[in-house]
């Protein structure tokens, strides 16, 4: 399995991002507001993107991993068994 610090590396940027805008209010500054709200919208767009990204990946073991299970006998769940009627839509 792969990791993936991109992931982290972006999370951690856009929270970084939102903290310092909110930092930057609390020093009385509420022209900065809009900025703070279009700074916390782009976080959120990009954790949610992220996020969204990272669950939608799939995973294939690796060639001796898939060797071994196919030498176990274990039957793939995705595979289509020839037995097995297919759904009708």
């Amino acid at each position: 399995m792969r990791s993936a610090p991109w992931m982290l590396i972006a999370i951690s940027f856009a929270t970084l991002l939102v903290v310092a805008i909110a930092l930057a209010l609390a020093t009385d500054e509420w022209i900065l507001l809009p900025a703070a709200l279009a700074v916390h919208f782009l976080g959120t767009v990009v954790v949610v993107a992220v996020t969204g990204k990272a669950l939608t990946q799939q995973t294939k073991p690796d060639p001796a991993t898939e060797a071994r299970i196919d030498e176990e006998g274990v039957r793939d769940s995705r595979a289509q068994d020839p037995e097995e009627p297919k759904p009708v839509i």
